[in-house]
């Protein structure tokens, strides 16, 4: 049985807490992602979907603008991971 949860997690003893999605395997596997990036990529994806394959033409502003924010999130987060 896998289990998945988002909990707040500490890297290092000084570090402040991130929220971090675990999923807990049966086998005592453990993996850890960003919540916060792996929902914004999946928003990203979403629209992204419906603009071009369910033919949803009223979603192409939030697509870009969701687009533009990814971008900035991803590199802002590439920027600061050291420091979480």
């Amino acid at each position: 049985l896998w289990v998945a949860g988002s909990v707040p997690v500490r890297d290092r003893p000084d570090a402040l807490p991130v929220n971090r999605m675990v999923v807990a395997g049966p086998d005592g596997q453990n993996a850890y992602f960003v919540a916060m990036v792996i929902a914004q990529i999946g928003i990203l994806l979403n629209l992204w979907h419906q603009h071009l394959f369910a033919g949803a033409a009223t979603v192409i502003d939030d697509a870009i603008i969701v687009s533009v924010l990814t971008a900035l999130l991803l590199f802002g987060y590439v920027r600061i991971r050291s420091r979480l």
